[in-house]
């Protein structure tokens, strides 16, 4: 049990719980829909893909801030 509560208390304190609404925000605010999300990267257009891509910069560069 108390190798649990180790575990839990370093996912929260990584974010764990803020992950997905930081995805959430980013892909709204690029306009990433849950079609779009739900397709593999090579059916995407280039303006999705340079979207997607942008994305995951933005996802990368707040995950290497903490």
């Amino acid at each position: 049990m108390r190798l649990y509560g180790e575990l839990q208390f370093l996912y929260e304190a990584q974010g764990g719980y803020g992950i997905q609404d930081s995805i959430n925000r980013v892909c709204r605010g690029l306009k990433i829909d849950e079609a779009m999300a739900s397709k593999e990267f090579d059916v995407l257009s280039g303006g999705e893909k340079t979207r997607v891509m942008l994305a995951k910069l933005i996802l990368g560069a707040r995950g290497s801030r903490r």
